[in-house]
């Protein structure tokens, strides 16, 4: 029994870590081009106060929200050719991070060619497409590329996707470039590449 005219004080703490989802990409999804959004959900008991998102060791970007983070999305976060992993992670009211969650993706900007087969490949430059056709020529293999507003790079050439070459340079203003590769004829298999120049 308390005497009278005695205050309890009582100091609650926040202890429960939040809860975080990714939904979108999917865990080894094959992307297409170098921009993603990055969706999902996150809970909490109390309150999520933010959700962070990172493309590999980059920069954490805030996700925006219209629910408290119960939903919530980072678009447009850029990824490069290759394996990337999306880390994300929730924090709470308390001060209280969930466990970051970490989903790997492929960017498949390269496409191999074989005999007389025919391929299309998306370029890391968003306004260049690279069109394989479907027939070698006389003296190599053909292709072109197809450019809309004004763009630049180079188109490379690989034998193992590691060791990359130059094959030509391009630049041009909504136009199709066409080229030829002399030397495809000497291979079983042509990888190519159109990369933007870089500012």
């Amino acid at each position: 029994m308390m005497a009278p005219n005695l205050a309890l004080t009582a100091t609650l703490t926040e202890t429960s870590r939040p809860v975080l989802t990714v939904i979108s990409p999917s865990a080894h999804q094959r992307l297409s081009n170098t921009l993603v959004t990055v969706t999902g959900t996150a809970g909490d008991n109390w309150q999520v106060t933010a959700v962070w998102c990172q493309i590999g060791t980059n920069t954490w970007w805030l996700a925006t929200t219209t629910n408290h983070f119960k939903n919530w999305s980072a678009p447009n976060l850029s990824l490069t050719a290759g394996t990337n992993l999306i880390n994300a992670y929730a924090l709470n009211l308390g001060g209280n991070d969930s466990v970051t969650n970490t989903v790997s993706v492929v960017v498949t900007n390269v496409v191999a060619t074989k005999g007389a087969a025919a391929q299309k490949v998306v370029s890391p430059t968003p306004s260049a497409r690279l069109v394989m056709t479907p027939r070698p020529t006389v003296g190599g293999r053909a292709f072109s590329l197809q450019i809309t507003g004004v763009a630049g790079g180079s188109i490379e050439v690989s034998t193992n996707l590691t060791s990359w070459e130059t094959l030509t340079n391009f630049t041009g203003t909504n136009t199709t470039i066409n080229v030829c590769d002399p030397a495809a004829t000497n291979f079983s298999s042509r990888f190519y590449r159109a990369v933007g120049a870089q500012n």
